[in-house]
């Protein structure tokens, strides 16, 4: 498996979107109506979603107590440290979803100088969803040069959920994962999850920490972290489509680290958007 290096990396998501070859299944699908199947990507704690001109790089620094895993719900897998990964079987070349821009409050940060790939903990690569929906906002405060530029709201989302149309139900995968065909016909909604937080409830400086190391991949920026929530928060509970809201539930909340808290903890690992698009002539 290809590890992240300053040349393989820039080389590697330079390359064409991914896309797979319509597959027998669809025709099928098509044919007899069946509804389209959707892909529901779940992204918990700390992610710096880089915008490109088309497709968005997932980069999260290394952090000390965080668990990285992916995959479907209580099967995830851990990520390679190193490694690059590709969202294949949601692609489609000739109608390619444009960047879907959320009405809702998000950690936005323009004006980077420069980003290091290659000091995350793993890079994944996707291609446009057809809806960004973050959830579970969180209290937070920031300080820094560009604290007044990155949004109003007090609060900010710990859970970001990206919709997919699948395309190629056989190929869906996170490569190099094994693609996650379970049944020869597709559900209507795949819920696939990645995390990068800690399994357990931590003090608000662990959050404040985690921010540091993920704003240290940024050049130019100077934002910080200075207090966030210091309790379990509720989960949302108005989501479109009976979408089971425990999908949005933490590592720690999962070994019921919330049923009994105690002391001044939380789970709150914040998320970015970075936006890094070229201007278009």
């Amino acid at each position: 498996m290809n590890q992240i290096t300053r040349r393989n990396l820039l080389k590697g998501l330079a390359a064409a979107p991914l896309v797979s070859a319509l597959s027998p299944l669809e025709s099928v699908v098509s044919q007899t109506r069946r509804p389209t199947p959707e892909l529901c990507l779940w992204f918990h704690g700390l992610f710096a979603f880089v915008i490109k001109n088309d497709y968005i790089a997932v980069l999260t620094p290394k952090v000390e107590d965080h668990q990285f895993l992916a995959g479907l719900w209580k099967q995830e897998q851990k990520l390679r440290e190193g490694e690059w990964y590709r969202l294949s079987g949601v692609s489609d070349a000739a109608r390619p979803n444009p960047w879907p821009v959320s009405k809702e409050p998000m950690l936005l940060v323009s004006s980077v100088k420069g980003i290091n790939m290659a000091d995350s903990y793993c890079l994944i690569r996707l291609p446009f969803p057809r809806q960004i929906i973050p959830l579970r906002y969180a209290r937070a405060t920031f300080t820094g040069d560009d604290a007044a530029k990155v949004s109003a709201s007090p609060t900010f989302p710990t859970v970001l959920m990206m919709r997919y149309r699948v395309i190629d139900y056989s190929n869906l995968r996170l490569e190099p994962f094994k693609a996650w065909v379970k049944q020869k016909r597709p559900p209507s909604t795949i819920h696939f999850h990645i995390f990068a937080e800690p399994d357990f409830m931590v003090h608000p400086e662990h959050a404040m920490r985690a921010f540091d190391g993920m704003m240290q991949m940024f050049s130019g920026i100077d934002l910080k972290l200075k207090n966030t929530s210091d309790r379990c928060f509720p989960l949302d509970t108005n989501l479109s489509g009976g979408i089971d809201p425990k999908q949005q539930v933490s590592l720690a909340e999962r070994n019921g680290a919330c049923d009994k808290p105690t002391g001044t903890r939380t789970g709150n690992c914040f998320m970015i958007i970075v936006d890094d698009r070229t201007p278009t002539p």
